[in-house]
C-alpha cells in the first residue's frame, strides 16, 4: 500500500518510524503481517523576536513568555512608559496604541514601542532682597528629567545670600532636575557698614544727608559745607574734589572727605595759565612735524595747558574755541581733545579758575587745516624752508 505524510502549515515532516523509515513521502508498504507506521512532525522555528524602543521619550517593551518561539506561539507584548513619557504606539509587526497586545509567531518578528516626552515644563526665575543681581539658567525647553544648571550673579555692592523655592543653599551654580514645573528665586543683600569720615580744614562744618553711622553700597549722600563767620568754603579733598557746594558722594566703600575753608579775602592773586600745546609748529594728527611761524593743526589735536595757583589751588580750566566754551578739566594735567576739522584761522582761549574765584586766561591764534594728502605738501615745504632760513631754528614742541 502507499503511505504518505501531509505537513500542516508551520510544521516540517521529520520522517517515518516503525514499518517505514526515512523522510521520503509517499512510500510503499508491503503487508506481510501486522504493521505500524508513525509520521513524525516538528514545528518550524525557533524564530527571533526583536523588541526595541524609539522616540523622544523613554520606556520599556516586554514579551511573555520568554523564547524560544516556534510557529504558532502566542506572545503577549506590552509597553511601559517611564515617568514623564507617553506610549504613542507600536510599529513593526504590531500596530496601534493598545497595550498589551498578542503576537502570533509565524516567522522572525520585530516590534518597536514608541515613546514621547510629555509637554515641556516651565521654569520661573526671580530675584529678591535688598541687593541686586541676576539669576540665569541653561536654555530650555525643559522635559521630564532635563538637568538644568542655575546660577546667581551678584551685582557690584551686593552679595548672593541663597536660593529659595525649588533650590536651596548658597552654592552657585547648582543643578535642578525637571520633573514638573519649577520656580527658583535668588536672594541678594546690599553690602553695608561703610563709613563716611568728614575732616574740617579751617573753620566751618559739613552737613550730611542722610546723617548715618554707616551706609550701604551705592547709597548717595549729600554734603553741604557751611563756613564759619569771616570764612569761605574753598574746596573738597580726599574722596571728593572740586568746589561744588552742596555736592554728593556715592558710597562704594569707606570714604573720607576733607572740607577746606579759607579766611574771606585771603586769596586775591589770580592763577598762572599757559598753553603748552600747540606752539609754533606744524601738527599732523597730534604730532609736531616741523617748526613754523604759527601753530598749524592738521586734523585732530589735544590742547594742553599748564595752570597753577600757590594759594587756594586750581579749581578748573575752561577751553574756548572762537569764543565758544567747548569743555573743562578740573584735574592736572589739563587738556582738551579738539576733534573739529573745519579749516581756517581759529582762536584757542583757556581760562583758569582758582578756588578763591580768581581767574586768568591765555589765548593763541592757530590755523586749522582739514587733511588733504596732496595739499599738505606745500605746508611741509614751507616748514622746511622756515627751519633752514628762519630767524630761530631752535625749537621744542610737544
Amino acid at each position: 500500500m502507499t503511505i504518505w505524510a501531509n505537513v500542516s502549515t508551520g510544521s516540517t515532516f521529520a520522517g517515518f518510524t516503525g514499518g517505514l523509515t526515512g523522510t521520503t513521502t509517499p512510500q510503499t508498504l508491503v503487508m506481510n503481517g501486522p504493521k505500524s507506521v508513525d509520521a513524525a512532525f516538528t514545528l518550524n522555528g525557533p524564530y527571533s523576536l526583536t523588541l526595541t524602543t524609539s522616540g523622544t521619550g523613554s520606556g520599556t517593551i516586554q514579551a511573555s513568555p520568554a523564547g524560544p518561539y516556534y510557529w504558532g506561539a502566542s506572545v503577549t507584548i506590552w509597553a511601559n512608559a517611564s515617568t514623564g513619557s507617553t506610549f504613542t504606539g507600536f510599529t513593526g509587526d504590531l500596530t496601534g496604541t493598545t497595550t498589551p497586545q498578542t503576537l502570533i509567531i509565524n516567522g522572525p518578528k520585530s516590534v518597536d514601542a514608541q515613546f514621547t516626552l510629555q509637554a515641556g515644563y516651565t521654569l520661573g526665575l526671580s530675584t529678591s532682597g535688598t541687593g541686586s543681581g541676576t539669576i540665569q539658567a541653561s536654555p530650555g525647553p525643559y522635559y521630564y528629567g532635563t538637568i538644568v544648571t542655575i546660577w546667581a550673579n551678584a551685582s557690584i555692592g551686593s552679595t548672593f545670600t541663597g536660593f529659595s523655592g525649588d533650590l536651596t543653599g548658597t552654592t552657585t551654580p547648582q543643578t535642578l532636575i525637571m520633573n514638573e514645573s519649577k520656580h527658583v528665586d535668588a536672594q541678594f543683600t546690599l553690602q553695608g557698614g561703610f563709613t563716611l569720615t568728614i575732616t574740617i580744614q579751617g573753620s566751618g562744618s559739613v552737613v550730611k544727608v542722610p546723617d548715618q553711622e554707616s551706609y550701604t553700597y551705592g547709597q548717595v549722600v549729600q554734603l553741604t559745607a557751611n563756613p564759619a563767620a569771616d570764612w569761605v568754603f574753598n574746596h573738597w579733598a580726599g574722596d571728593l574734589s572740586g568746589s561744588t557746594n552742596p555736592t554728593t558722594i556715592t558710597m562704594t566703600g569707606n570714604k573720607a572727605v576733607t572740607a577746606n575753608f579759607t579766611l574771606a579775602g585771603d586769596d586775591t592773586i589770580p592763577p598762572v595759565v599757559e598753553i603748552i600745546k600747540p606752539i609754533n609748529a606744524i601738527y599732523i594728527f597730534n604730532k609736531p612735524i616741523l617748526p613754523f611761524r604759527m601753530p598749524v593743526v592738521v586734523q585732530l589735536i589735544t590742547i594742553e595747558v599748564n595752570a597753577s595757583d600757590n594759594q587756594s589751588g586750581i579749581d578748573r580750566v575752561e577751553f574756548y574755541i572762537d569764543g565758544v566754551l567747548k569743555g573743562n578739566d578740573s584735574s592736572a594735567p589739563y587738556s582738551y581733545d579738539w576733534n573739529e576739522i573745519r579749516s581756517g584761522k581759529r582762536t584757542i582761549k583757556v581760562t583758569a579758575y582758582d578756588n578763591a574765584g580768581n581767574i586768568a586766561s591765555a589765548e593763541i591764534l592757530v590755523f586749522k587745516w582739514r587733511f588733504h594728502p596732496i595739499l599738505i605738501i606745500p605746508i611741509l615745504l614751507l616748514g622746511m624752508l622756515w627751519a633752514r632760513y628762519g630767524k630761530d631754528s631752535g625749537w621744542t614742541a610737544k
